[in-house]
């Protein structure tokens, strides 16, 4: 779900500003919410979000992505 999260609002667009901040966001409070406690570095988060809204990551990479960061 948090990558849907993260991925949706970064590729989307729904607002007028922000969108790369919500979405991190939404996907860290999801993730932290839900117990898990090694979350993604900053660095990461800023390129993976650079990448999906650029187009240049699809939503299936980042969940791979994420599932590798979770374990």
């Amino acid at each position: 779900m948090a990558s849907a999260y993260l991925f949706h609002l970064a590729a989307n667009r729904p607002f007028p500003d922000g969108n790369k901040r919500a979405a991190v966001l939404s996907a860290l409070v999801f993730l932290e919410s839900n117990g898990l406690e090694t979350l993604p570095a900053q660095e990461e988060l800023e390129a993976i979000t650079l990448l999906i809204a650029s187009s240049q990551m699809s939503k299936e990479a980042l969940t791979d992505w994420m599932r590798q960061r979770s374990n």
